[in-house]
């Protein structure tokens, strides 16, 4: 009666698909609770959103800085000499090509001839993360990333990436998307991101 976590789990039994984090409110005799079926959906960032961008060349660019192992992914880098884009970033090698429609960044003469990694940063603000009862993250990806939120060194969501102690500058992915996989949005449910009043970066390697 004094309120506990109560969640409503995916039948995979370990994601997350509705929850009362740290705890649903105290109970009261008599008196019932329930959820709005209605849903007041916002996009935070939508296909073509402004990006910055930079292809790592060694260590360097991902440098530990205190306790944050890529300074790159914080609010407050300083990214004013990267380069400047739109979503999605990256290349198709044939012409036309079912990635074509997706592309609104082509890398293909930094990325094609060796380049393994990419580093991708989208601001976006939002006045009120209270509000914020549940976030998606709708990622079209060939062949695997890895998401930060905020600086937050916890990724936020990833696929086919190797382990945190094992992702490097130049780490490849761990598995190859299909194409036919990767031209369709994959949907990662982010349970209580770390969401900040103001400007906030969606960091993508």
């Amino acid at each position: 009666s004094s309120g506990e976590y109560l969640a409503l789990i995916r039948p995979d039994g370990i994601s997350v698909d509705h929850e009362y984090s740290p705890s649903y409110p105290p109970q009261v005799n008599d008196v019932s609770y329930g959820l709005s079926m209605g849903s007041n959906e916002t996009v935070l960032l939508d296909l073509g959103a402004p990006l910055k961008w930079k292809i790592p060349a060694n260590d360097d660019d991902a440098v530990s800085a205190g306790d944050n192992p890529n300074p790159w992914i914080a609010n407050s880098f300083n990214d004013t000499a990267w380069g400047n884009g739109n979503g999605g970033a990256g290349y198709a090698r044939s012409e036309p090509d079912a990635y074509d429609a997706f592309i609104g960044t082509d890398l293909e003469n930094q990325l094609d001839g060796g380049n393994t990694g990419l580093y991708l940063r989208f601001p976006f603000d939002l006045d009120e993360p209270s509000a914020v009862t549940g976030l998606t993250l709708r990622m079209r990806y060939d062949d695997g990333f890895v998401a930060y939120l905020n600086g937050q060194p916890e990724p936020v969501a990833s696929a086919n990436a190797p382990a945190a102690d094992s992702l490097f500058w130049n780490s490849t992915a761990t598995a190859t998307q299909p194409d036919g996989d990767a031209v369709e949005y994959e949907d990662f449910r982010l349970s209580d991101p770390p969401l900040v009043a103001g400007r906030n970066v969606l960091a993508i390697h």
